[in-house]
């Protein structure tokens, strides 16, 4: 069975899947009118290692930005490889997620980000977000596969 989430979820709720955080990441900021736009913008690599390099294979995956430990916003995607030999069986992929969130509610929030692997085409791919998956492997780098994120505040501005 293949946990569908919905905004609104929460990031504890194991029935809608189990949701990774994403280290270093966390934001907590205070939004002073509820007049407003945050716009999130998160970038991260992926991989994965085929068990076999020369057959195909392939990872359906999603990230999610929660504010307050709440699904606001989601994006699914998949990393493939048709032979991968020449790399070990390895294959990078770049992620991006942006979304405009508007008239948020005054007061302090937490913004995180979280990944979760929706399915795999073999049980045996190991897939990885945000890092490599071995230092030792001369195919990737940790550094080009590191996570990132961004949030812009657009708030109404009063003069009274």
């Amino acid at each position: 069975m293949v946990s569908t989430n919905n905004i609104g979820d929460d990031i504890t709720d194991l029935t809608k899947g189990r949701w990774v955080k994403i280290s270093g990441l966390k934001n907590v900021f205070t939004v002073k009118d509820s007049r407003n736009k945050l716009t999130y913008q998160f970038q991260t690599g992926a991989e994965m290692k085929a068990p076999t390099a020369t057959e195909p294979q392939n990872i359906n995956f999603a990230c999610g930005v929660f504010r307050n430990n709440k699904l606001v916003a989601v994006r699914p995607d998949k990393i493939s490889s048709t032979d991968s030999s020449g790399k070990g069986g390895f294959q990078d992929y770049i992620f991006t997620l942006n979304y405009t969130e508007q008239n948020v509610p005054a007061g302090e929030q937490t913004v995180e980000v979280a990944c979760r692997k929706i399915s795999s085409s073999n049980s045996g791919s190991q897939f990885t977000i945000g890092k490599n998956i071995s230092n030792s492997n001369n195919i990737s780098n940790a550094f080009t596969l590191e996570s990132m994120m961004k949030i812009d505040i657009i708030e109404y501005v009063s003069y009274n």
